[in-house]
């Protein structure tokens, strides 16, 4: 996977919004990617979750993606499998898990959308 081009990855991003909106999620997930390496990562996004969490995991030893999103956890298992990764529901912003079970949580474009 990590050898697809920008125009791949470009395809790849979810559909919503615009051409500009999804080359920002890229770029802002290619940004936290470089300080997963290695690290186990939780990946908190609403519709983004397979995507956010397949970039993650090409660096990051263990990536579990959390959403509150049924159908998008749904879309991403099928979508995004991978051996270091993990997709599981999380009724937000509270996640299912003992504080300090990650080394790193990546939430992109999610705190701004919470009560």
């Amino acid at each position: 996977m990590a050898d697809m081009d920008l125009y791949d990855r470009l395809e790849e991003l979810p559909t919503s919004g615009s051409a500009e909106e999804a080359y920002n999620r890229m770029t802002q997930y290619r940004f936290a990617q470089r300080y997963a390496e290695g690290r186990s990562v939780a990946c908190v996004s609403r519709e983004d979750v397979g995507f956010c969490t397949r970039l993650l995991a090409e660096t990051g030893e263990f990536v579990v993606g959390f959403s509150d999103s049924t159908e998008a956890l749904q879309s991403a298992r099928g979508s995004y499998p991978d051996s270091n990764v993990n997709y599981q529901e999380a009724n937000l912003p509270e996640l299912p898990c003992p504080k300090g079970s990650f080394d790193m949580v990546v939430a992109l474009d999610v705190i701004e959308t919470l009560e």
